[in-house]
């Protein structure tokens, strides 16, 4: 979600169509009435970190699930910083489409370089330089 936009107003247009699922999010989807009303009309569960003020804490499955929430937040800052992947510039679909796929086919390339040669793989910078 954009960061202009309060998180709890922009979740729910996000997930009309699902059914469910399981949703990961930062502390600002915290809050047991959306949770509730989720989970009963479309069978969603949403799983934030708990604020330290919070009597119940985080299962360890749900502490696994959030660190993967780490990982792709990094992942969408490296395509939107060093791919560009927010100004594409593209005037048809068509165009948007190709530009997404070669993006993603050189972020792909470049951990496949990192793995190859046992450098970290979100280290993309470095390649790209």
């Amino acid at each position: 979600m954009s960061a202009r936009c309060h998180d709890v107003k922009a979740l729910e247009p996000a997930v009309k169509d699902l059914t469910g699922i399981w949703l990961v999010g930062d502390k600002g989807y915290a809050g047991k009435n959306i949770h509730s009303g989720l989970k009963l009309k479309q069978r969603i569960t949403v799983i934030t970190p708990k604020r330290k003020n919070q009597k119940i804490r985080n299962t360890k499955w749900e502490k696994r699930k959030l660190k993967h929430r780490i990982l792709i937040e990094v992942i969408n800052e490296q395509l939107k910083d060093h791919f560009n992947l927010e100004k594409l510039r593209a005037k048809s679909e068509e165009g948007i489409k190709a530009r997404v796929r070669n993006i993603i086919f050189s972020y792909l390339v470049a951990t496949c370089f990192n793995k190859k040669y046992h450098r970290n793989l979100l280290s993309i910078k470095g390649i790209l330089s």
